[in-house]
């Protein structure tokens, strides 16, 4: 987070307003950095540290500074279900479009505009015909007013960005829906890049 501040970057973090204007970024980069030193602090006088993934042993490793009490206790996760999800690709819907499937809740660290952004280049380079072959299915759960505004912006976004016959939004699927979902799936597509544990992965 530090790192976005500094580099002044229009992100999910930062409104443009913010990103274009030296004063205000620097502004947030202090606030930042005296939070985490404050949360650095406060880490540092624990006995135990347990984090639940890589990614965050080295992100409370750095903050925190107590390599030696810092310890990764990976969450359980019951995979069962899923072992019952064939291997082989299943054309359920008939469709026959190859689908690349994003699981993840409707959130802006999320960054699905970017991945819409990237299915855009993709189809540019690949389709030849009228007849859409690929298709983008953005799966995620909505936790509020805010999150359903923010899928209305993605569905406007890729409008415009002329995709959106090739984009198909899945909004608080049941379990069976999304393993249904996955077995349909050719690729599957993530791009939060500072990912705790993530389970869609």
């Amino acid at each position: 987070m530090l790192d976005r501040v500094q580099r002044r970057q229009t992100d999910y973090n930062n409104s443009a307003r913010v990103s274009n204007s030296i004063t205000l970024s620097r502004m947030k980069l202090l606030y930042y950095r005296l939070f985490a030193w404050a949360y650095g602090v406060a880490g540092r006088r624990t006995d135990i540290i347990l984090v639940n993934s890589s990614w965050t042993y080295g992100h409370i490793k750095s903050l925190w500074k107590a390599p030696d009490r810092t310890f990764i206790v990976y969450p359980p996760c019951d995979v069962a279900e899923f072992l019952t999800v064939p291997l082989e690709r299943q054309r359920l819907g008939g469709s026959g479009a190859r689908k690349i499937i994003s699981i993840s809740q409707f959130r802006p660290e999320k960054d699905h505009r970017l991945q819409l952004a990237a299915f855009q280049t993709f189809l540019a380079s690949v389709e030849s015909d009228r007849q859409p072959r690929f298709k983008l299915v953005l799966v995620g759960g909505c936790r509020n007013e805010e999150d359903m505004a923010r899928v209305a912006q993605l569905k406007k976004f890729a409008e415009e960005l002329d995709i959106s016959d090739s984009v198909e939004f899945r909004l608080n699927v049941t379990f069976g829906e999304l393993k249904h979902c996955l077995m349909e799936a050719d690729v599957g597509l993530h791009t939060m890049w500072n990912e705790h544990f993530g389970i869609g992965l």
